[in-house]
């Protein structure tokens, strides 16, 4: 049995299982399969083998297991060229899932919808056009693996079947919603390709959908997994890039990397609907205007309390502009008890309302009285990205019951100050967020940041929260 094998075995089981194919793998994905494998299996014991049998970590001792693992990135792996696969004996009895391809080590390929569509109906495979979905797609073609698309409007749906065009954010819906529709999409893959016990199902998809799946896949005893590290949208059509391999499906160029409604940690608060022709560009910010910006926004004098803006009425914020959320001390040490890490007193967020989306051109309705006093101060997590990042730090400390727990948004009013500012030209608003972001580097901030190792905490807290 597996409980009778070294950790190392079941480590290098795990990483051919997770790494064929020359498949790159995360740290956590690798300690669910030696899990999986020995539930037993403690994760004292599973670190330092792993340390142990990465040829480019330093310290500690060798495996005698080798070192099959190459950390390629942080909490990235692959397995190296010369790594040969495990010869497990009969008597231990480790159960191999069924694939339908000799180097995939899962059974069912799930990838999810995204906003940017057709305006017409076509079959599935072809209704979704943005670079995300194509790099989805072309990762489970190559699979060679059964696949289907994840609909937040429609389900379940097979890459053939001709669905109509649709304007639905799964993360915008009720919770009664997406939990309905977890359960409605098992019982439709169930229906379709059998029973799913011990079958591994990839889901490439983002938070809600993944969230929304987990339970009713393990409560028809299936693996839910994912391979793909978190990241923002550009990041994660990389990932494919390096996986697959360049194609046409990896240029970029000219897209709106934030129009996805699957991403996990992008930044963007309920997204905006923009289904029109991507054919203009954004003009360039001005670089003194960002410096003013910055000046702006990390003037002490120019921040208010939560109490205080919504006091002051939306006459001052009806228009675009930016933001920049300020902690004390006491409520650093709330959010460093909840994230394990240090957070530190002072800037923690910023980001932007009313930008005009490119390159389509849309004009947004967004307004910094609506994202600040309607979404942040609002009390519905679901609506934003910077609630749904403090209640994953803070469900801890504050003894939340729900992502909406009014105890929330007291410690917002105890513990914050926001500093906004009107920017009247929302055509450069965009890129002005670019260049203000690059020099404050607020460390709750996810969407096209430098990856640390808060950021990967708050990731992993924010995929758990509807667990």
């Amino acid at each position: 049995m597996a409980a009778h094998l070294p950790t190392w075995q079941l480590v290098l089981d795990a990483a051919h299982r997770l790494g064929s194919g020359g498949r790159t793998f995360t740290r956590d994905a690798l300690v669910r399969e030696v899990h999986r494998l020995d539930p037993a299996r403690g994760d004292s014991t599973i670190g330092p083998v792993i340390q142990g049998m990465t040829v480019n970590a330093t310290g500690g001792p060798k495996s005698p297991g080798g070192t099959p693992l190459h950390r390629v990135d942080r909490g990235l792996y692959r397995l190296t060229v010369t790594s040969a696969p495990i010869e497990v004996e009969a008597a231990a009895q480790i159960a191999v899932p069924a694939t339908t391809s000799q180097t995939h080590s899962a059974d069912i390929a799930l990838i999810g919808c995204v906003k940017t569509k057709l305006d017409h109906s076509a079959p599935a495979r072809d209704l979704y056009v943005s670079p995300l979905f194509r790099q989805r797609r072309r990762y489970a073609e190559a699979s060679g693996l059964p696949w289907f698309v994840l609909s937040s409007r429609w389900g379940l749906v097979a890459p053939d079947e001709v669905i109509a065009t649709y304007d639905l954010y799964l993360g915008a819906q009720p919770r009664s919603y997406r939990t309905a529709w977890g359960a409605f999409v098992v019982e439709q893959l169930a229906a379709a390709v059998g029973p799913l016990a011990d079958r591994h199902v990839e889901v490439h998809a983002g938070d809600h959908y993944r969230s929304a799946l987990d339970a009713p896949l393990r409560s028809h005893a299936a693996v839910p997994t994912n391979p793909v590290p978190p990241a923002g949208v550009g990041e994660t059509i990389a990932w494919y890039t390096s996986v697959l391999g360049a194609g046409p499906a990896s240029d970029v160029a000219g897209w709106d990397l934030v129009d996805d409604e699957t991403t996990a940690d992008d930044d963007v608060e309920a997204p905006e609907r923009d289904q029109g022709p991507f054919t203009r560009e954004s003009p360039p910010a001005n670089p003194a205007e960002a410096a003013r910006l910055v000046a702006v926004l990390t003037d002490p004098a120019h921040r208010m309390t939560p109490g205080a803006l919504l006091a002051a009425g939306r006459s001052q914020l009806s228009g675009p502009g930016l933001y920049s959320w300020w902690v004390d001390a006491d409520g650093a040490a709330d959010l460093t008890r909840g994230a394990g890490l240090p957070v530190h007193e002072g800037l923690i967020y910023a980001g932007l309302a009313g930008a005009t989306r490119w390159p389509s051109g849309k004009r947004s309705t967004n307004t910094l009285w609506s994202r600040l006093a309607g979404m942040h101060l609002g009390g519905r997590a679901e609506l934003s990205t910077f609630r749904r990042t403090l209640a994953g730090l803070l469900r801890g400390p504050l003894a939340m019951t729900s992502e909406d727990d009014a105890r929330l948004t007291e410690w917002i009013h105890a513990h914050l100050q926001v500093a906004p500012v009107v920017v009247e030209d929302a055509d450069t608003l965009g890129r002005l967020e670019d260049d203000v972001l690059a020099e404050l580097d607020p460390p709750l901030n996810l969407q096209g940041m430098p990856r640390t190792a808060l950021r990967a905490r708050i990731s992993e807290l924010r995929r758990a929260r509807d667990r």
